[in-house]
């Protein structure tokens, strides 16, 4: 199989005269292809590919060092809890209960 050098080159994003270039340099096709139409071998489009998600993995590594650590996210800000007298109440009771208990 083979595909078509502008396809190619949609796929690495690149423009299609760009890749052309980058191919006729390379020999994968010959010097006088003129046409972004005319197809590569399946061959140097794995070379290709693999050429291109090198260099992606490269500069993925490179921004990933970079790039500064994270810092934590800011703690929620703390909303006072409102509680009824019916809560309160029960801790006085609560309270009351322990100190009885530890005296």
């Amino acid at each position: 199989m083979s595909i078509r050098i502008h396809e190619l080159a949609k796929r690495h994003n690149m423009e299609a005269k760009e890749m052309l270039a980058l191919l006729k340099e390379r020999g994968y096709v010959s010097p006088d292809t003129k046409s972004v139409s005319s197809t590569v071998n399946k061959i140097y489009e794995e070379e290709v590919d693999k050429e291109f998600a090198a260099k992606a993995a490269a500069k993925a590594a490179e921004t990933e060092a970079a790039a500064p650590a994270p810092e934590a996210a800011p703690a929620a800000p703390r909303v006072p809890m409102v509680k009824s007298a019916e809560d309160v109440a029960r801790e006085k009771a609560e309270a009351a209960a322990r100190a009885a208990a530890e005296a």
